[in-house]
């Protein structure tokens, strides 16, 4: 819900594929620290994966790589949030 409003805010278009996407973003940062993470701390790395989904979008874009289904934003980026948010919960 996070990419599908940012991106409401921020383009001004209701993106089905920005709200798919966000969801497998927030399970991709959560997956590294589930074990140690409460629901808050999971609330939080979701809302955080999703909100780096959304930059990591941009970012690509801006660099002129083509990426059509967002891979490298859903599982390098958010991978790599999640792996840094695993330490930061333990």
């Amino acid at each position: 819900m996070t990419v599908f409003i940012f991106t409401m805010i921020v383009d001004h278009i209701e993106c089905v594929s920005s709200l798919a996407n966000g969801l497998l973003a927030g399970l991709v940062s959560i997956t590294a620290g589930c074990d140690a993470s409460n629901p808050y701390w999971s609330l939080a790395i979701g809302v955080i994966g999703g909100l780096t989904f959304a930059g990591s979008i941009r970012l690509v874009k801006f660099c002129g790589v083509d990426d059509p289904l967002d891979a490298f934003s859903v599982h390098g980026a958010c991978g790599f949030w999640g792996c840094i948010a695993s330490g930061l919960v333990r």
